[in-house]
């Protein structure tokens, strides 16, 4: 049996996520090129990501619908002013 999955309307900065949590980003409050560079990596407005490290240094798979994707590092400094609406699991 699958179990449905559902987005909160709440969204948290990715540093507050757990490991191998997923969500969808919302926005990105960053400076200069940083923006334009999560854009060369994927990470736009309403991707799905999860968060497979978590710490100076996070990891996150942008995960696309066919099933591919890519595994992008990010500072935690930038990490931090990416907003996602994590996913929770309906009981």
């Amino acid at each position: 049996m699958s179990q449905a999955i559902e987005v909160t309307s709440v969204p948290v900065p990715l540093t507050q996520m757990v490991r191998g949590q997923r969500g969808v980003l919302r926005s990105a409050a960053l400076e200069g090129g940083d923006g334009d560079m999560l854009m060369a990596m994927g990470l736009r407005p309403n991707c799905r990501l999860r968060l497979c490290r978590k710490g100076e240094t996070c990891i996150v798979a942008v995960e696309t619908g066919c099933g591919g994707g890519c595994r992008s590092g990010l500072d935690k400094r930038r990490a931090e002013r990416l907003l996602v609406e994590p996913d929770v699991k309906k009981a």
